[in-house]
């Protein structure tokens, strides 16, 4: 997670990291963070011999009107499938 922090322009951690699944069952790390005009969150999943970052960052009050969804996107990744 930290090396995946290095690219933002991070200000404060504004919830820490904490685990979440996928609503296929995958395992990941998410964080929230403020930076300079914007907020935003971090998530990171590794499976199947993938690594897989998400950012999503935004400025405020639109990013916490929306983080319900932003989380509901996260939920849909699905690893290992084909299409």
């Amino acid at each position: 997670m930290a090396k995946a922090n290095d690219g933002l322009d991070i200000d404060r951690i504004t919830k820490p990291q904490s685990s979440i699944t996928t609503n296929d069952g995958s395992t990941g790390l998410i964080e929230s963070f403020d930076g300079v005009n914007q907020h935003g969150m971090l998530a990171v999943f590794a499976e199947d011999d993938v690594g897989v970052e998400v950012e999503a960052v935004g400025p405020e009050p639109l990013f916490t009107r929306y983080s319900d969804e932003i989380l509901a996107m996260i939920a849909t990744l699905q690893f290992g499938v084909e299409s």
